[in-house]
């Protein structure tokens, strides 16, 4: 469930990427539209997609034993703290790459446990510990 949650967390984070410059240029305006293009909207998704992070990874890699995920996590949120501190395009860029690896780390976290749990249904207590 961390691993859909971190997962719809980054889309969300891509959405509002996409989304907002377009309502910029539509000329919206608002309360809401200001809302979304301020600093500290960006760090309101960013908290929440590093603790889903924090929280799901590293305990399921101590079951599945593969590095692919962390990996993917690791270029996600640095190309995501570098989208916060970039501007236009290439903040866009950082934004949308960081969140896609972030989609791409949960689900193939997910994936590893579910085959994990498929191939082993009965863990024994030492087998969770990492």
């Amino acid at each position: 469930m961390k691993d859909i949650l971190g997962a719809l967390a980054s889309a969300l984070c891509i959405c509002h990427c996409l989304f907002t410059p377009l309502l910029v240029a539509l000329g919206a305006t608002g309360l809401l539209v200001d809302s979304l293009t301020t600093e500290w909207f960006h760090l309101v998704l960013f908290i929440p997609i590093l603790l889903l992070l924090m929280i799901s990874l590293p305990k399921a890699h101590c079951q599945h034993k593969s590095p692919a995920p962390l990996g993917m996590a690791v270029v996600g949120i640095t190309l995501l703290i570098l989208s916060l501190f970039s501007h236009d395009e290439l903040e866009l860029i950082f934004s949308l790459g960081g969140g896609t690896s972030l989609i791409v780390a949960h689900l193939l976290n997910r994936h590893l446990l579910n085959k994990v749990r498929q191939l082993q249904p009965y863990h024994s207590a030492s087998n969770r510990a990492c």
